[in-house]
């Protein structure tokens, strides 16, 4: 992973993403937002792995996966929703 923890393919997306990260903390969340920064779904991801995340119940647009980590965001990644 460069710069981050996380890394998300594809993007942009039609139906779904895959979060791969790598050395996240254990008391880290992840969180799926839209541009107003409403939370949509809690995403449970492992310290090392692979998730897919399911983008189909969404409208095409611009969300964000935020890592949240001892309460501060750590790290924000956008995903278009074609």
């Amino acid at each position: 992973m460069k710069n981050g923890q996380i890394k998300i393919s594809p993007n942009p997306a039609k139906d779904f993403v895959n979060i791969e990260t790598s050395h996240i903390a254990d008391n880290s969340q992840a969180e799926l937002t839209d541009v107003a920064g409403n939370k949509l779904q809690n995403l449970s991801l492992p310290v090392n792995g692979k998730v897919t995340v399911s983008l189909k119940e969404l409208k095409p647009g611009m969300y964000f996966v935020r890592l949240v980590s001892n309460g501060k965001t750590t790290e924000t990644h956008k995903i278009i929703k074609e």
